[in-house]
C-alpha cells in the first residue's frame, strides 16, 4: 500500500505546485516508491504463488504490466490533445495508485489445495 501511496504523493506534488522544486522532489518520491514496487513486486509473488509457478505468474503479470505500461504514453498523448494539458492526466493516474493502495489491503493469499480434484463419475 505504501508503495502506491509514495507514487500518489509524488505526483500530487508535481501536480499541485509550480515550482521547480516541486517537481523534483515529486518525481524523487515517485521514483522511491516505483523502485519499491520492484522489489516487493518479486516478493509477494513468490510468497503468494510459491517457487514452482513462479516463473508462469511472473512471465504472465511482467507481460500485463509491461503491455498497459507501453499503452501509457499514448494515452497521455491522447488526453494531451483532447485537453491541452497532461494535467487530467496526471490526477486520474494519481487517483488510481490511491485506490490501488487501498485495493492492496484486500488481498488475501491463495488458498493451497492438497491434492488434484479428480472428474465426478458422471
Amino acid at each position: 500500500m505504501m508503495m502506491f501511496l509514495v507514487q500518489a504523493a509524488g505526483l500530487v506534488l508535481v501536480i499541485g505546485f509550480g515550482d521547480l522544486l516541486a517537481v523534483y522532489s515529486g518525481f524523487l518520491l515517485y521514483g522511491i516508491g516505483l523502485g519499491g514496487s520492484f522489489v516487493l513486486q518479486e516478493l509477494i509473488w513468490a510468497t503468494y504463488f510459491g517457487r514452482l509457478s513462479l516463473g508462469t505468474v511472473r512471465g504472465m503479470g511482467i507481460l500485463v504490466t509491461y503491455t498497459l505500461g507501453a499503452a501509457g504514453a499514448p494515452f497521455f498523448g491522447f488526453v494531451h490533445d483532447i485537453t491541452g494539458s497532461y494535467q487530467s492526466s496526471f490526477i486520474a493516474f494519481a487517483v488510481a495508485l490511491v485506490v490501488a493502495g487501498f485495493l492492496s489491503l484486500t488481498v488475501r493469499r491463495p488458498q493451497k489445495h492438497s491434492g488434484l480434484v479428480s472428474p465426478s463419475p458422471d
